[in-house]
């Protein structure tokens, strides 16, 4: 029997909303590098930026040999960019040639060419690449460490400026000035706001190989990447189902830091072959040398199953066309047994989003009866194409469990990288990760 592993752990809540005390940063400034020269401990305890503005900072909190660097030390900028919806940095640290190559496509921040449609914008984080790009112009990463973060607020009002970036072994964050403003009460504008800041830092200030909050571009090696296409002669249908599936085939999702030796090991014992590959995921195609029919097919997904490094086994489902009206093929016209077949279940009661380059993830989420005193929860990952994300069977449940604690649902989105935002049946609302916390957890 497959077996789910329930995360046991203390619930913590996380309050964030309009008007409250954020880290946060600022507005726009012309000379973004101008500060000037900080007052010691000794002397006031205060801190200021280039224009005399005093740093919320208490300098009390942190170490010995923790820095303040301003504009006058690095190259500082911070600015009000809006809020953004599609691919931004988050929270990013580049410290090498290869880590800035991978930023530049992963998370949008190269210059977008010229002619390209608004969807095709949608790859670039416009209102961060120009200046990021202006700012590694002028500092090169072979003399310089990049800091760059997005921090998004949930309703307009905001006035954010930051006027130092602190450093310590432990800390690393950029400081806000006391003249930022959140928004009072109900005066809160329904409109959701973004802010950028960035600095250049000269190589060997940085003081932790790893700061915790921070992102890393990726440089590893991805692995295996490769799959088998269906021929037509290899796609059939259940009479008796209706349900469309590639003929003697498997798709299994391994959890993570499972070895490729290990999905070999099961292939070789079935007599089958790996024929395709996302190591970096731990996705896998196997096929068949043998005829299964589809009974034999389900029969050994269930076998399979039951290991416990494998989180989901499938048959390998393919979309049927049928013509419309007028004779042309059309991707949207299912068949009904087939599209049930490919799309998550009704039932939920909200909807975790990501952005991923071409890629869209989800979580769904189901309250389930766990037969105790308290409820637990289902979940169900589905990643979509960009290019066909209105067709809503064309997707890949890429994995699914059951949670106990509500602190793990949102693990579970985020650890499918669907954690820009949240959805509600009959709510036409998109929630922020931190208004969905506030509402899931008190109710």
């Amino acid at each position: 029997m497959k077996r789910y592993l329930i995360l046991l752990g203390a619930l913590s809540l996380i309050l964030t909303s309009c008007g409250r005390t954020v880290d946060d940063t600022a507005q726009v400034e012309d000379n973004a590098s101008s500060t000037v020269k900080l007052s010691t401990v000794n002397e006031t305890d205060k801190y200021y930026s280039a224009d005399g503005v005093e740093l919320n900072i208490d300098m009390s909190q942190y170490s010995g040999n923790a820095k303040l660097l301003t504009g006058s030390d690095i190259y500082l900028l911070s600015y009000d960019c809006g809020y953004i919806s599609g691919n931004h940095p988050g929270a990013l640290i580049i410290e090498n040639e290869e880590q800035l190559d991978y930023a530049m496509e992963r998370y949008g921040l190269a210059l977008p060419p010229d002619g390209l449609t608004e969807d095709e914008l949608w790859d670039y984080s416009t209102a961060i690449s120009e200046p990021f790009n202006d700012m590694i112009a002028e500092y090169p990463v072979s003399d310089y460490s990049y800091v760059i973060e997005y921090e998004e607020v949930s309703c307009g009002g905001y006035y954010l400026k930051v006027g130092a970036l602190l450093v310590d072994k432990d800390s690393l964050r950029f400081v806000r000035t006391a003249d930022s403003k959140t928004p009072d009460g109900d005066e809160q504008p329904e409109v959701m706001g973004g802010f950028c800041y960035m600095a250049a830092i000269p190589k060997g200030v940085l003081m932790n190989e790893h700061y915790e909050g921070w992102t890393y571009p990726e440089t590893t090696d991805i692995g295996d990447a490769y799959y088998k296409t269906a021929a037509d002669k290899d796609i059939v249908i259940d009479e008796k189902t209706g349900v469309q599936y590639v003929r003697n085939q498997l798709l299994i999702s391994a959890f993570a830091d499972t070895e490729k030796t290990e999905i070999e090991k099961i292939a070789d014992e079935l007599n089958a072959d790996i024929v395709g590959c996302i190591e970096l995921t731990g996705d896998y195609q196997i096929e068949f040398q043998e005829e299964k029919s589809l009974e034999k097919l389900e029969e050994i997904a269930d076998y399979i199953n039951s290991y416990p490094f494998i989180s989901n086994v499938t048959l390998n489902m393919v979309s049927q066309s049928y013509p419309d009206a007028e004779g042309n093929d059309n991707d949207d016209n299912i068949m009904p047994e087939n599209k049930e077949s490919q799309t998550v279940k009704d039932g939920y009661i909200a909807v975790f989003h990501g952005d991923e380059k071409n890629m869209i993830h989800e979580t769904y989420i189901y309250k389930i009866d766990n037969d105790a005193e308290n409820y637990g929860f289902d979940y169900i990952n589905v990643v979509r194409n960009r290019a066909t994300e209105s067709d809503y069977a064309n997707v890949n449940i890429t994995g699914q469990g059951s949670v106990q604690w509500t602190d793990d649902v949102f693990k579970a989105a985020k650890d499918n990288k669907a954690y820009s935002y949240v959805t509600m049946p009959d709510d036409e609302k998109n929630y922020t990760i931190d208004e969905f916390m506030n509402m899931f957890l008190m109710n």
